[in-house]
């Protein structure tokens, strides 16, 4: 099968459309009814096998952890880290006491926190034993920044490092943010600064090149909304309740024209949530 394929991938020129299916026709005819179905989902690109990042952290706590129990141990130092192979090769050789000491370290990418949708305000506050914190959805990209001494790298909701693509963005964090150590999560928005509106996330968009930056920084300028911290000054927020965070949040973040902390209120019933959600539409 893999010489077949081999052989479809190199094939070229004129006839090479009937050539391939040629190949593919062979190898099918000589495939059981089984095979056949996954020989077609490779060459379609359609082959799922359904191992995700999860399904090995399971594998791992139960291999090495004595049982799924093990589980949330795992799944820390990964949240923490973002390295999958790192982790594995921790637990592999060293066990639960090696992944336990993995912590948060500034310039290493937390993976995000995500939200869960949920259908009403009365089903969120049955949820969260009825009261709740509800923020502002800025319409821009996600941003967690990293700020060490004079060094501030930013990282997108997929990990990857964007600072090349915001350096104003970089400065503002290095102005604003009175820590020499931290990790804080925001949303960078592209604002009008004639009219003081925000623009469309499309728009934004514009600022993802490689080249041409300054004139981007000029058509497109960002403010920053900031609504979570997750480490300051070697204390580590991420095991901490959200309003301590917030708290954090609104004590290192200077505000400006130009660096915000999401507006949010705190709701005890499904009037005031309903209230504060029209309001941010």
């Amino acid at each position: 099968m893999y010489e077949t394929f081999d052989k479809v991938a190199q094939t070229s020129g004129s006839g090479a459309v009937d050539l391939k299916l040629s190949l593919l026709a062979g190898l099918l005819s000589a495939a059981s009814p089984k095979e056949a179905r996954y020989i077609i989902r490779m060459v379609t690109g359609n082959l799922r096998v359904g191992i995700a990042d999860m399904t090995v952290l399971d594998a791992l706590a139960i291999a090495y952890g004595g049982g799924k129990e093990a589980r949330e141990l795992v799944e820390r130092a990964y949240n923490v880290s973002s390295d999958l192979g790192r982790v594995t090769k921790t637990v592999v050789e060293k066990g639960l006491e090696g992944v336990q000491k993995f912590e948060v370290l500034v310039g290493e990418p937390i993976r995000p926190m995500l939200a869960e949708r949920l259908s009403s305000p009365e089903e969120i506050l049955e949820k969260l034993g009825g009261k709740c914190a509800a923020e502002y959805k800025y319409d821009g990209e996600r941003i967690q920044a990293h700020k060490k001494g004079e060094e501030v790298t930013l990282f997108s909701r997929r990990l990857e490092n964007i600072s090349s693509q915001y350096p104003d963005a970089v400065e503002l964090l290095k102005k604003y943010v009175k820590a020499k150590n931290a990790i804080l999560e925001g949303e960078c928005v592209a604002v009008n600064f004639d009219t003081g509106e925000m623009r469309p996330f499309q728009e934004l968009m514009h600022r993802r090149r490689k080249y041409e930056i300054k004139q981007a920084i000029e058509d497109y300028p960002v403010s920053l909304f900031m609504f979570d911290m997750l480490y300051a000054e070697g204390q580590d927020l991420t095991l901490k309740a959200y309003p301590a965070r917030r708290k954090m949040l609104e004590r290192i973040v200077q505000r400006g024209d130009r660096v915000k902390i999401a507006t949010s209120t705190v709701a005890g019933n499904a009037d005031e949530l309903e209230k504060f959600f029209l309001e941010v539409i």
